[in-house]
């Protein structure tokens, strides 16, 4: 009995080994990154220094769209009731390009990277900043009702 046990453990080591899985791994950021900040209504927006023209056309679309996805969605995105901000993190080192929404729905990771081919009409940051705003409402919902 025990060798088979050890057998097992044994086995199930070595197949943990060849095992792989898609993720992704937040906080790849070279350590050596100064980090900024922009404060908007709804968003704080942080994001590493020399990218703020680009932080702060995030923030720009983010506050712009805020209430018609609101309004669509049900919530509007960030609109806490206990009062606070949704923090949005802008990553340019990595060589992805999409979004997050983590600590449901406290934080917003954005990774800022443009797709090579976009058939979307829509510029590549105001999709983005629209749909994730869209999970962030639709994970607000979550806070409501029998759900909370």
């Amino acid at each position: 009995m025990k060798k088979i046990r050890v057998l097992l453990t044994l086995l199930l080591a070595l197949i943990g080994q060849q095992a792989g899985a898609q993720f992704y791994l937040n906080g790849e950021d070279p350590g050596g990154l100064r980090w900024r900040s922009i404060e908007t209504p709804t968003y704080r927006l942080i994001y590493p220094e020399g990218i703020d023209s680009l932080a702060r056309e995030y923030a720009r679309i983010m506050e712009m769209t805020a209430p018609a996805v609101g309004r669509s969605a049900g919530v509007r995105p960030g609109g806490w009731q206990w009062g606070g901000k949704t923090a949005v993190i802008l990553h340019n080192q990595l060589a992805v390009s999409n979004a997050t929404v983590v600590w449901a729905p406290k934080r917003l990771e954005i990774y800022t990277n443009l797709q090579a081919y976009e058939v979307d009409p829509l510029p590549w940051i105001t999709n983005l900043a629209l749909h994730e705003q869209r999970h962030i409402s639709q994970m607000q919902m979550g806070y409501k009702g029998v759900h909370r």
